[in-house]
Order: structure tokens, then C-alpha cells, then sequence
């Protein structure tokens, strides 16, 4: 099920359900609601475009999310990091951190895989190993390469954002 809080956003959605093969178009279905009010005891993966969330906000989101009212999660993805002060009340560990495709970032965007660990603070022996994957790996590479460019004083615009889009994956990899 996905969700979506805006209306456009929502009607998107359907739109692209409806060019999808039918079995695809049988097993997905989308509500415009807001995902902080709905069941999620159902739920076991959750992808969470968080992008433009304040920490509070993806706390409240972390929190919902927990054992107590998502029982059955297993994996959830975001594409910034939860707050380390919501980790342990929600049950989730941050497992890998892995780099995606986005329209807005060419240089691709960081992605957040959490896991549910045992009981409220009970986390696995090695909850603090977290796997930067190739693709992450990849585009510290390009932050790189971006900051060479900038080295020999080609600062277009487009590298500028690209320096600040791979700085912010560096810090999140290397804060993990």
C-alpha cells in the first residue's frame, strides 16, 4: 500500500498504477490519507521519502513505526537518517546505507535501511556495523571526482549542488 498526504501527489500515483502491467495493478492499491493516523500493524517494509521532514517529524514516524504499533516490520528505508534518539524507543537499527537514483539528485541520493532488532534496547551484538554498499561507495567516488573539478576552478552551479549532495552522503556514511 502506499500513501500519500497530497491530493496531486496521490492522483500521480493512481495514474501510474494505471500503465502498469495487471498484476502489478492487482497487488498495489494507494490511499491519500495521512500515514501517521492509519494501521500500520500490517505493514512489514516501509519506504519513506523523508526528505523534506524536520527531525520531529521523522521521529513521529519512527515512532509509529514501532514494535508496539507495527509489530510485523521488518525492513524500512528512508532516504534520511532517523534520529539516533528514536532508534532505540522504535526497536530499529540502521543496517546498511546505500545510494538510489532521484530525479533531483543526478549524483544519485543516500538511502537509510533499518531493521527491527529485539526488545527495547536489546539490539544484536553487532547492531553498530553498518554496510556502506557499492553503490554508496560509488558515489563517494563521484564527491570525489566533483571536488577535483572544483580543485581546478570549474565551479558550475550543477557541480557546486553535486559537492553538497555527495558531502551530505559522506557525513551520513561516516556518521553511521
Amino acid at each position: 500500500m502506499g500513501v500519500e498526504l497530497v491530493a496531486a501527489r496521490h492522483g500521480a500515483a493512481e495514474a501510474a498504477k494505471g500503465c502498469a502491467p495487471q498484476d502489478v495493478q492487482d497487488r498495489v492499491q494507494f490511499q491519500c490519507a495521512d500515514a501517521l493516523k492509519l494501521d500500520l500493524s500490517e505493514v512489514t517494509k516501509v519506504f519513506l521519502n523523508n526528505t523534506t521532514f524536520n527531525a520531529e517529524l521523522s521521529e513521529q514516524f519512527a515512532l509509529a513505526l514501532s514494535a508496539q504499533h507495527a509489530p510485523r516490520l521488518k525492513l524500512l528505508a528512508t532516504c534520511v537518517k532517523f534520529p539516533d534518539s528514536a532508534l532505540a524507543p522504535s526497536q530499529l537499527r540502521l543496517e546498511r546505507v546505500t545510494a538510489v537514483g532521484a530525479g533531483w539528485a543526478p549524483s544519485g541520493w543516500p538511502l537509510f535501511v533499518y531493521r527491527r532488532c529485539g526488545a527495547a534496547g536489546e539490539a544484536a551484538a553487532d547492531a553498530q556495523i553498518v554496510v556502506a554498499d557499492e553503490a554508496a561507495k560509488q558515489m563517494l567516488e563521484r564527491r570525489s571526482a566533483a571536488a577535483r573539478c572544483t580543485e581546478a576552478h570549474d565551479s558550475s552551479a550543477e557541480q557546486e549542488r553535486a559537492l553538497l549532495r555527495n558531502a551530505m552522503l559522506a557525513a551520513a556514511v561516516r556518521g553511521s
